[in-house]
């Protein structure tokens, strides 16, 4: 077995010798500017503050230039790795793997070899997800559910637990008790039945959001059979389900010792290949008992990246985005 091997210490005391000379440098640099500003007639106190604004500008743009010691990787590079477990090549040789990681504020900043406070970012055996502390919930689930993966190896776990993962700590099955709300799967059971590894994780509390029980066993389930069945027609679809955040976390009811935010909007987004033509759509439903069709809540993918504020599908090109982002057709789905 490989073993990893450890920094020397002498690598680690140039390091901590070198962020010390970095520092030393900024302070005469600061100490500097401010003198010579102080001399030229600025008061002490206008040029201690306009000699840090300049400095900063300066690191910032230095920022932009000198290379980092850690590989930032390239978003097609980005979204390989965060593609769920089950998703190791392309469903489709045109289209890149991890298609249906939309960008966030998560992404956005690993994309920059950085992270987004309060947005984390894990990956599952049948699905991947980003974390929101502040709402308590995933503001997005994420996975490619081909045909193959529609043969059930598992039953139903209803294992419901909490998610270790979460360095911040996930929600608690209990903070459902009692409280009139379902535990609502995003990626749902029904399509983890895969495998016994996708079907736990799937019960994991990251992926559950309050659901009043009309909704979650009416329209919402409804849809998710109906994603199942588009799945064994076309060969695959990317679906991406989520909580509409749109507010902060103060304004919504919450439930539990962990303060679970109440969603009041959910939504859907799907993608797949039709012959040689994508074709995608959204859904938005109130956490309610929505009646009627399900197309009675399409909406265009555009439309629904104006309410979330999240980019999907944005590894296309240009033109293969914009097309099945801006309009949605119900025939080309039935």
């Amino acid at each position: 077995m490989a073993t990893r091997k450890r920094k020397s210490k002498s690598r680690k005391s140039k390091k901590q010798n070198k962020g010390l000379e970095g520092i030393l440098v900024i302070l005469f640099l600061l100490v500097f500017s401010a003198a010579f500003l102080y001399i030229s007639g600025v008061r002490p106190k206008q040029a201690i503050k306009t000699a840090a604004e300049s400095l900063n500008d300066i690191i910032q743009a230095a920022e932009g230039v000198i290379p980092a010691e850690e590989h930032i990787p390239a978003p097609t590079t980005l979204r390989s790795e965060l593609a769920d477990e089950s998703d190791g090549e392309s469903v489709w040789e045109d289209l890149p793997v991890g298609l249906q990681i939309p960008r966030c504020e998560a992404v956005s900043a690993a994309e920059n070899g950085k992270t987004a406070r309060g947005h984390e970012i894990q990956r599952y055996a049948g699905f991947t997800l980003c974390y929101r502390e502040e709402y308590e919930l995933a503001e997005w689930v994420a996975y490619c559910l081909t045909s193959a993966e529609l043969t059930k190896n598992t039953t139903r776990s209803n294992n419901f637990h909490s998610d270790t993962k979460i360095s911040t700590d996930s929600a608690a099955p209990e903070d459902y008790t009692r409280s009139g709300f379902d535990r609502g799967h995003l990626a749902p059971a029904a399509d983890m039945a895969f495998s016994t590894e996708a079907m736990n994780d799937s019960f994991l509390m990251s992926n559950m959001s309050p659901q009043k029980p009309a909704f979650n066993r009416g329209i919402w389930k409804k849809l998710e059979e109906q994603v199942r069945k588009w799945a064994a027609d076309f060969g695959a679809v990317f679906v991406i389900s989520g909580p509409i955040l749109e507010k902060s976390a103060s304004e919504y009811a919450s439930i539990g010792k962990n303060a679970v935010c109440v969603p009041e909007y959910f939504y859907k987004v799907l993608l797949t290949k039709s012959g040689d033509s994508l074709i995608a759509v959204a859904f938005v439903f109130p956490n309610d008992n929505a009646k009627g069709s399900i197309w009675n809540y399409a909406v265009s993918v555009d439309e629904l990246e104006e309410r979330t504020g999240l980019d999907f599908f944005y590894l296309l090109d240009d033109v293969r985005e914009k097309s099945v982002e801006k309009a949605f057709s119900p025939l080309d789905w039935n």
